[in-house]
Formats: structure tokens, sequence, C-alpha cells
């Protein structure tokens, strides 16, 4: 008699709503920074029944100007940290596990991977050339990277 070995999957990307609607593949390129979805409303105006069709485009990643620091529950190293031991994994968990996944404008692609819309990026001072901070009217803080090796492989962040 064999045991049964059961399988598990994480896939925190798991969509709700209306985004399970989305049926661009991730890695197809369309230029579109949103997806669209069809939705199709059925009206019955005194016995005429009537169909309208519209597309919602979803928000994406060009809509978020910030982060609410409250989805982030734990990270690593603290921000601020200048004693950070070089040998750690840094990491970011969040709240709501779906959040790197969210606003990719994309469904998984036939290998059930996705690529998040966020990721961490882990720089050393000599890879950054410039630091801009945020402002009140709603910049983001960015940087200007001067190697592009410097950071991580995009089409692995699915994983």
């Amino acid at each position: 008699m064999t045991a049964g070995f059961a399988t598990y999957s994480f896939l925190p990307w798991l969509r709700s709503g209306v985004a399970t609607e989305i049926t661009r593949r991730d890695g197809t390129r369309t230029g579109a920074p949103r997806a669209e979805i069809p939705i199709t409303v059925e009206l019955d105006a005194a016995g005429d029944p009537r169909e309208a069709t519209a597309a919602l485009a979803l928000y994406g990643p060009g809509e978020i100007t910030g982060i609410d620091t409250r989805v982030v529950i734990r990270a690593a190293p603290q921000p601020g940290a200048s004693d950070a031991v070089p040998s750690e994994l840094p990491m970011a968990e969040f709240d709501e596990p779906d959040f790197p996944w969210r606003y990719t404008p994309a469904t998984a692609d036939a290998r059930s991977r996705l690529r998040p819309w966020l990721i961490l990026a882990v720089l050393a001072d000599e890879d950054i050339t410039e630091d801009t901070s945020g402002s009140a009217d709603g910049w983001l803080p960015a940087i200007t990277v001067t190697r592009a090796a410097a950071l991580p492989l995009l089409d692995q962040s699915w994983a």
C-alpha cells in the first residue's frame, strides 16, 4: 500500500472580482499600461431588452502614487538601519499577500507564472548616482541606477 502525497502550490497572485476576467497573458506585449475588461450590462426598458458593453480599465502600476506604510507588516532590515548584516536576506512582508501582483495588468502565463508590478531591489551605494526624495504633491522618491546589471532580472521576478 502506498501513501498518497498532497501537492501544494503557493499562488499569492490569485484574484477575485472583476480582475478574474483579465485575459492578457503575462509576457504579451501590448503597450497598454492597464488591463481592460469588457463589461456587458443587460437592461429591460419597458419590455425592450437591450445590452450595452463597455471596456472597464482597471488600475495599473502607473496609477500608484504611494504605498501606505501600514500595508508592510514586517521588513528586514528596518528602514534607516545602519547595522544591517550583509549575509541576511532583505524582505518585506505585506498585510495582504497579493499586494505585489494586485496591479499587474495581466494574468498568469501558461506555466502559472505572473510577474509582480512591484519588486524589492537591493543596491549598493555605488550603484546609485541620484537620489530624489518624495514630495507632498504626490511625487514618489526616485533613484538613478548606474548599471542595469545591478538590478534583479525581471523575467525571474515571478519567483
